[in-house]
């Protein structure tokens, strides 16, 4: 690996890091280490690459954060995400295989939701949002916008109820606009979204 500087520079005032896989695994290791080694927090969407996650990386982060299919990549088996019980015997599993016994998951459900799970296997659900007066134009990017919402918000508030009603409602309102990075919202978008749902954080 060559010309990695600028990651440790990055994280010299960061409290935590977003990693995703449309850049090489590799470079995810590296920033995931170094991460850690300095005390940065460090949160995985696993999305962008469709296989099997390497458990070098996976035993360095905080947070990872896949859907309903990308989840069944850390077993190699299919998991019922909706059964309580099958899902946090299968988290206790990823987290032996990968040695890393407090990772804390955020899963994304598309109109299902999501659901968090934290190092002591409390489980955290939120509700899609549906507002009627908000048509949904493009997903393409819902789920980045949903997890980068999410760290950010959590990063100041370590609150995960808040933190998931508030990625929640950015997500849907990225939705509603054509486009990835282009349908990120603002924080005043945000707070108008949760104001038409009648939700308040």
């Amino acid at each position: 690996l060559k010309n990695l500087n600028f990651i440790d520079k990055a994280l010299e005032n960061a409290s935590y890091l977003l990693l995703q896989r449309e850049i090489n695994d590799e470079v995810n290791i590296y920033a995931a280490k170094q991460a850690k080694e300095n005390g940065v927090e460090v949160v995985l969407d696993v999305g962008g690459q469709d296989i099997e996650l390497k458990k070098e990386l996976v035993k360095n982060l905080s947070i990872i954060s896949p859907n309903e299919t990308e989840i069944t990549r850390l077993l190699n088996k299919k998991i019922n995400v909706f059964d309580d019980i099958e899902l946090l015997e299968s988290i206790l599993e990823i987290r032996k295989l990968h040695e890393n016994p407090n990772l804390e998951f955020l899963i994304k459900l598309g109109s299902h939701g999501c659901i968090y799970v934290d190092k002591e296997n409390t489980m955290y659900k939120q509700k899609a949002f549906k507002i009627e007066s908000m048509k949904i134009i493009d997903t393409t990017g819902a789920g980045d916008c949903f997890t980068g919402s999410f760290t950010c918000y959590y990063s100041k508030s370590k609150d995960i109820k808040k933190s998931l009603l508030y990625a929640t409602a950015a997500a849907f309102k990225s939705i509603t606009v054509f486009g990835a990075s282009t349908s990120c919202p603002t924080y005043k978008e945000v707070l108008e979204v949760l104001e038409l749902a009648n939700e308040k954080i």
